[in-house]
């Protein structure tokens, strides 16, 4: 045991990990939680970016302007994105592929423009003109309520910086969460209950028997190997049963199955030292 113990990590460094937290960045999270969030940097930041929330792809994009159509084109794949024809990709390809809520801050970027051909420039400023929209104002209310949404997000991004959450586990619930409300799926938020004894009993008899049963089917079907693991966690003994198999999973950009290698958690009791077994 000893053995493995010394060849194998301590059951924090795996969940941190596997989390993406480490206690010199989780600090760091921290102490930026207590400064008070900029919103007019935030704002800067969606204009650059053309960030916020998705729109599907749709024939309205091209406001009746023909000349766009012939570089703009959908993702056939990904109804939130489009291609500009224009640009190249990381490979190298033409057709660099975007997300449609930032089509107008690319149309009116400097790089766009250097990619247009000078016999195109009549027709690229007259697109120019149509997304600029330069006689538009904001609407009092409309503003206000920006800077309401704004007030909001930031409050969002604080709370679980301050939780400790690492920026991949708050990217993907934020897009969670995101992808529900636009489902109207977020209902069940005022009627259900978040109590951790109810959430431990949901756990049980809920999803592990599933997960068990999944597991159980993947171990049939792939390579396997166990591993036992005494370690420390939360200055408490603990001794872990690991599994670590091999399984096939299907890349969407190589359009080709990969074969990856996971580890799972089967078991982990706590070690506790009764003296009266000895006597």
């Amino acid at each position: 045991m000893k053995g493995m113990k010394s060849r194998s990590k301590t059951l924090d460094s795996v969940s941190q990990k596997q989390t993406g937290k480490f206690d010199k960045s989780s600090n760091n999270q921290k102490k930026t939680s207590n400064l008070g969030p900029n919103i007019s940097a935030y704002k800067d930041l969606r204009r650059e970016s053309g960030t916020g929330n998705k729109t599907k792809f749709s024939s309205k994009i091209f406001k009746g302007n023909e000349y766009m159509k012939q570089f703009i084109l959908e993702v056939k794949s990904d109804k939130y994105s489009f291609k500009c024809t224009k640009f190249r990709d990381e490979n190298g390809k033409p057709g660099k592929i975007l997300l449609v809520n930032s089509l107008k801050v690319h149309l009116l970027s400097e790089d766009h423009k250097n990619n247009t051909p000078l016999k195109e420039l009549d027709k690229y400023e007259q697109l120019r003109d149509l997304f600029e929209d330069k006689t538009r104002k904001k609407n009092d209310n409309e503003e206000e309520t920006t800077d309401k949404d704004s007030k909001n997000f930031l409050s969002f991004i604080t709370y679980a910086m301050s939780q400790r959450l690492s920026f991949s586990q708050i990217e993907i619930l934020g897009k969670y969460l995101q992808q529900s409300y636009k489902e109207k799926k977020l209902k069940f938020l005022s009627s259900s209950n978040f109590d951790q004894k109810f959430l431990s009993k949901l756990a049980q008899d809920c999803f592990k028997p599933i997960i068990e049963e999944d597991l159980k089917n993947k171990l049939l079907e792939n390579p396997y190997s166990l591993i036992i693991d005494n370690s420390t966690f939360r200055s408490a003994n603990v001794c872990a049963l690991k599994v670590k198999y091999l399984e096939k999973e299907m890349d969407e950009n190589l359009k080709t199955q990969i074969t990856s290698v996971k580890n799972k958690i089967i078991a982990l009791p706590t070690l506790k030292k009764n003296l009266m077994d000895r006597h």
